[in-house]
This record gives structure tokens, C-alpha cells and sequence, in this order.
């Protein structure tokens, strides 16, 4: 089962980050996150790849939850989330800490 965890300082500041928005039905969606590749042409007509690949395979963003069904979502230490993925087999979860005063999110592991 795919478990998501946010820790109390996590949660504290994603709470005031939500509130700040004043949305409707507050939440956050956690996705993936994937490589970013931009290609050029070199002064000889080669072809240039230039590919990021993120810190972290996973992302998560603030949103309002309105048009989505409660039972699409689960609550988290009181946070509604909704995870746009579906879970790989072995995947264990996510955690959401704070890093440097900041959310962040990283793998529970696999």
C-alpha cells in the first residue's frame, strides 16, 4: 500500500501556505516528477541534448479539491490529499518534512 506522511512541522507549514490561498476545498496533489530535456542544434549542424533530471522523483502542488469526490482523496494529519499517480509495484510511499523552512517531499523508500 502506498503511504503518505507529513510531519507536524510539514503540516504546520503547508496549513498556513493553504490558508494563505483561501481556496474553497484546500489540499495538495502529489504527483511525479520527471526529466526535462531541451535539444539544440551545435555551429556543425550536431544535434545538443540537454536533460535535468529532478533531485526527486516526486512532486506535490497546492490546489483546491472542489470537483474532486471526498473518496478520491484521503485526509493526512488533517491535510486533504489526492495522489495523481498510480503506485509502482515495491513503492512504499512519500514522506512531506520541512527542509530549510520549506515543504518538501521525498521517497519512504522502495
Amino acid at each position: 500500500m502506498f503511504t503518505v506522511e507529513i510531519t507536524a512541522d510539514a503540516k504546520a507549514a503547508l496549513e498556513t501556505k493553504l490558508h494563505t490561498l483561501g481556496l474553497a476545498k484546500p489540499g495538495i496533489m502529489i504527483g511525479r516528477e520527471g526529466a526535462r530535456a531541451d535539444v539544440s542544434r551545435s555551429k556543425d549542424g550536431g544535434t545538443v541534448w540537454n536533460v535535468e533530471r529532478p533531485a526527486s522523483p516526486w512532486r506535490f502542488d497546492l490546489g483546491s479539491f472542489e470537483a474532486y469526490p471526498d473518496a478520491e482523496c484521503q485526509l493526512v494529519n488533517g491535510i486533504r490529499v489526492y495522489l495523481a499517480l498510480i503506485p509502482r509495484e515495491g513503492e512504499r510511499g512519500v514522506v512531506i518534512r520541512l527542509n530549510n523552512g520549506e515543504p518538501t517531499i521525498e521517497s519512504l523508500g522502495t
